[in-house]
């Protein structure tokens, strides 16, 4: 399975909105926008999004759908930014079949997740996901195990070609 893994872009402050409601701001939807025409530009396309069902990810994960010309999104709870990277990895067991599968969320959930996915633990990668960044991982993922290899890790500012 290729996963990808897309941090939100760049939302409201947290102390204008409650956190579940915090928006893209016009610079994140613009930057979340000209990253997906990066992805695209690359070939990319998902068989599946999951987002976090929060507002700034799921708006994210709409610019990115859009973009390439798809309209799969499901919202995961698990992908919350308070949840621990173990429980998201047993959520993602029924889609273990899927060929190409996009996670939208939050850090630092995120990293957590990657760093387990990679190295085994959820502490200790020190990898950082910028907002509106993608890691490409080679993943295996099964009942009884999951491992992953990171492919590759691009800023926004890669994505975006600037």
């Amino acid at each position: 399975m290729k996963l990808y893994l897309v941090r939100h872009g760049i939302a409201e402050p947290h102390n204008v909105t409650p956190d579940e409601k915090r928006a893209l701001t016009p610079e994140g939807r613009l930057k979340i926008r000209q990253a997906a025409e990066g992805l695209r530009r690359l070939g990319i396309k998902f068989d599946l999004i999951l987002t976090s069902p929060l507002t700034r990810a799921r708006q994210t994960a709409e610019i990115v759908a859009a973009e390439l010309g798809q309209t799969k999104i499901t919202e995961m709870r698990e992908l919350v930014g308070d949840v621990d990277p173990k429980i998201t990895v047993e959520a993602l067991k029924p889609y273990q079949k899927i060929e190409s599968l996009a996670l939208v969320g939050h850090n630092p959930h995120l990293e957590g997740l990657l760093a387990l996915l990679i190295a085994g633990s959820d502490r200790g990668a020190n990898i950082s996901l910028k907002k509106g960044g993608v890691a490409r991982l080679d993943a295996e993922l099964s009942d009884t195990r999951i491992k992953a290899a990171l492919t590759w890790l691009a800023t926004p500012k890669l994505l975006r070609g600037s």
